[in-house]
C-alpha cells in the first residue's frame, strides 16, 4: 500500500518534470535567428521552405532556410548576427539557405545564400571577412564568393555585378573572374550559365537604376510609433513566426533614436575633413533620387551606432565621383548613378553645378586636355561633360579609367575655358551614338581656369598656354571582348596639333597600330609627325584595358632636329569609341629629351 501510495503520488510530478523538460527543450531547440530587420517598407514577407508566408516589419527575425520577398514597391534593409548588412531592392526573392554564427567567423560558421530574382545592395560581415570560403551567393547564371567587400548584385535577363568596396569573385561553368580590388574591372555582366563573366569599366545597365524611394517621414514615424506602442507586438510577432525572439537595450533605443531622427538630417565627421550626410528621410529636394551608400571601417569590421543599431558610423566613405556620402541605413538603397532629372541630384562637388553633376554622371563620356609644352606633367583627363560648341568640362582624378581606383578616387581638378579663346573646333560622327568632339583653347591673354578644390569653386591655377582637349563616349569594354582577329587602325580621320615646329594637321602625320582582340595585345605602333624642321619617330605598343588603349612610347622613339637627334618623353592616351570600336581616339603630349623647347602635342582620330 505504501508503494501504491508512492507512486500515486509521484506519478503527476514525474509528468510535470516530464513536462517542463519537454517545454525546456523545445525552447533550447527554437533555432536562432540569421538576423533582424532593420526597415521593411511596403509589402515584406518570409516565405518558409514549406511555403508558408510571414509578413515582416521591423525588428521581425528572419531564419535560415527562408525566402525574403519585396513587393513591386517594397524594399527591405537586414542586419545578420554576424554584422553583415543587406538592402533588398523592390521585387527581389532572397533565400537565406544555411547560416550559422557562432565563432566570430570561424571554424563551422557560414552564409550561403540565393538570390533568386531582383537585386540587393551589401556589406558582408564576421562570416565573409574571417573565412571568404564559407560565404556565396548564389544566381542562376553565376556564384558570387567574397575576400571581404562591399558589392550589389541586380538579376534582370542577365546578371549584373558591381563592387563599390572590396572585392568579390564571379564564377560559372563559363569561368571565374575576380573584380573590385587588385582587379581589372569593378563591374561585371553575366548572360548565362555557360557564358564567362565580362568585365565592364562602367556600371552595367542593370546597376543603372535606382531602387524605391524611402518612404516619407511621417509613413516610417508612424510605423515606429506603432511599433513601440507596447512590448506585446514583439510577442504577438514572434508568435506569428512561431519562434521566440528578445528585445535588447540596443533595440528600445533604435526605436526611440530613429523616430526622433526621421524627419531631420544629421551629419557627422567622417573623420578626414569631409561631411558625412545621414539623410535618414525626406528633405526639400525629390526622394525619387536619394542617394545612400555604405561604407566600412578602417579595421574592415562594419561599425554599427550602437544608440540606434542602424546607422553606419563611417570613417571611411565609398563613393563614386567624391568623397561625400550618403550612409544611413534607415534609408532605401541607391546606387550612386543616373537619375531622371536635374533636380533630382546634389552636386557632391562644389566646383560643380546641381547640371553639371548629372551630366557628368549620367554622359558616362571621357575627357582629354594637355597643355603644350607640359609633358612632364602628363595628359590629364576623365570624366567630361560634352559640349558641342566647345566648352566642355573635363575632370581628373588622378588614375585612368582602367585603374581600380578610378571609380572612388575624388575629383582633383576640373578644367574649364574661362575666357580663353576657342581657337579651334572640330567634330566627327561615328555613328548615331557617337561623336567625338576636340579643339583648342587658347590661354593668351585671357586664361584657362583649373579648378583645385572641391570644397571651394574660387581656388583655382591659371594658364595662358594651349590647351588641345577632346571628348568622346567610349565603346562598351563588352563589344571589344567579343572582337576577335587582329585589326589594323591607320587610317588617320583628324589631327589637331602644335609644337615648337607650327601647327601639325592631319597631312604631317603617320599612325598605325595592329590591336589583337584575341589578345589584347598593342603592337607595331609607330606615330610620325614631320613638323617643319622636326621629325618625330613614336614607337608604341601595349595592351588593351577595357576600352582603352593603354599605350607605352618606347626608348627607341626619337626626333630629329637637324643636326641631332634627341630621345623623346612623353605621353599618349586613346581610347576605342564607336558601337564596336571602328575609331580610336586621344592625345599626344611629346618633347625632346633635355631640351623642353622642341615638342609637338595634339589631338588625333584614327579608324
Amino acid at each position: 500500500m505504501q508503494a501504491i501510495a508512492r507512486s500515486s503520488f509521484t506519478l503527476p510530478g514525474l509528468l510535470l518534470g516530464l513536462c517542463l523538460l519537454c517545454g525546456l527543450a523545445a525552447v533550447q531547440a527554437a533555432p536562432a535567428p540569421a538576423g533582424h530587420v532593420i526597415i521593411a517598407r511596403g509589402e515584406v514577407q518570409a516565405i518558409s521552405a514549406a511555403g508558408e508566408p510571414r509578413a515582416l516589419r521591423r525588428r521581425s527575425p528572419f531564419y535560415a532556410g527562408e525566402t525574403l520577398v519585396t513587393g513591386t514597391d517594397a524594399t527591405a534593409q537586414l542586419r545578420f548576427s554576424d554584422g553583415a548588412l543587406v538592402a533588398l531592392r523592390p521585387d527581389t526573392e532572397f533565400r537565406v539557405d544555411r547560416y550559422r554564427y557562432e565563432s566570430d567567423g570561424g571554424e563551422g560558421d557560414e552564409s550561403i545564400s540565393t538570390l533568386i530574382k531582383g537585386g540587393f545592395r551589401t556589406i558582408t560581415g564576421a562570416v565573409g571577412k574571417q573565412d571568404p570560403d564559407s560565404y556565396r551567393v548564389d544566381t542562376p547564371v553565376a556564384t558570387i564568393g567574397v575576400r571581404g567587400t562591399h558589392y550589389e548584385v541586380v538579376l534582370g535577363d542577365g546578371l549584373a555585378v558591381g563592387v563599390w568596396q572590396g572585392g568579390i569573385r564571379v564564377r560559372n561553368e563559363g569561368g571565374e573572374m575576380d573584380l573590385g580590388q587588385n582587379a581589372n574591372y569593378s563591374f561585371a555582366t553575366v548572360t548565362g550559365r555557360n557564358q564567362p563573366p565580362r568585365g565592364r569599366l562602367q556600371p552595367p545597365p542593370g546597376l543603372d537604376t535606382p531602387p524605391q524611394a524611402p518612404a516619407d517621414a511621417e509613413e516610417v514615424s508612424e510605423q515606429q510609433q506603432e511599433e513601440g506602442q507596447s512590448e506585446s507586438d514583439g510577442a504577438t510577432e514572434a508568435e506569428a513566426g512561431g519562434n521566440e525572439t528578445t528585445t535588447s537595450g540596443e533595440e528600445d533605443g533604435d526605436a526611440e533614436s530613429t523616430a526622433a531622427t526621421a524627419e531631420t538630417d544629421a551629419e557627422t565627421d567622417a573623420g578626414d575633413g569631409t561631411t558625412t550626410t545621414l539623410d535618414t528621410q525626406t528633405s526639400s529636394q525629390d526622394d525619387d533620387t536619394r542617394e545612400t551608400s555604405m561604407s566600412e571601417s578602417p579595421d574592415d569590421g562594419v561599425s554599427l551606432d550602437t544608440a540606434t543599431g542602424d546607422s553606419l558610423d563611417t570613417t571611411a566613405t565609398d563613393t563614386r565621383l567624391t568623397s561625400t556620402t550618403d550612409t544611413t541605413l534607415d534609408a532605401t538603397f541607391t546606387v550612386s548613378q543616373p537619375v531622371d532629372s536635374v533636380s533630382d541630384i546634389t552636386s557632391q562637388d562644389a566646383r560643380l553645378s546641381d547640371a553639371e553633376w548629372d551630366k557628368l554622371i549620367n554622359g558616362n563620356h571621357l575627357g582629354i586636355i594637355l597643355e603644350a609644352n607640359t609633358a612632364q606633367q602628363g595628359i590629364r583627363g576623365g570624366r567630361a561633360i560634352v559640349d558641342p560648341a566647345g566648352s566642355p568640362v573635363i575632370t581628373d582624378n588622378g588614375y585612368a579609367p582602367f585603374d581600380s581606383e578610378y571609380a572612388d578616387a575624388p575629383i582633383l581638378e576640373v578644367f574649364r575655358q574661362g575666357s580663353a579663346t576657342l581657337d579651334a573646333l572640330g567634330s566627327h560622327t561615328v555613328d548615331s551614338n557617337h561623336t567625338v568632339y576636340w579643339g583648342v583653347w587658347n590661354g593668351n591673354p585671357d586664361p584657362v581656369i583649373i579648378q583645385t578644390d572641391a570644397t571651394d569653386p574660387s581656388v583655382t591655377r591659371t594658364s595662358n598656354r594651349p590647351f588641345f582637349w577632346a571628348t568622346l563616349l567610349p565603346t562598351d569594354p563588352g563589344v571589344l571582348d567579343a572582337r576577335t582577329g587582329i585589326v589594323t587602325y591607320n587610317n588617320l580621320i583628324a589631327v589637331q596639333g602644335g609644337g615648337s615646329g607650327g601647327q601639325i594637321t592631319a597631312a604631317d602625320v603617320t599612325f598605325t597600330l595592329d590591336v589583337n582582340f584575341d589578345t589584347g595585345a598593342l603592337t607595331n605602333g609607330s606615330l610620325q609627325i614631320g613638323n617643319g624642321s622636326e621629325f618625330w619617330q613614336i614607337d608604341l605598343s601595349g595592351q588593351l584595358r577595357g576600352s582603352i588603349a593603354d599605350l607605352t612610347v618606347e626608348q627607341t622613339s626619337s626626333v630629329y632636329v637637324s643636326p641631332s637627334t634627341h630621345g623623346v618623353i612623353g605621353d599618349i592616351a586613346t581610347g576605342f569609341t564607336g558601337n564596336n570600336g571602328e575609331v580610336l581616339g586621344g592625345g599626344f603630349l611629346f618633347e625632346a629629351e633635355g631640351d623642353p623647347g622642341i615638342h609637338a602635342e595634339g589631338i588625333l582620330l584614327v579608324e
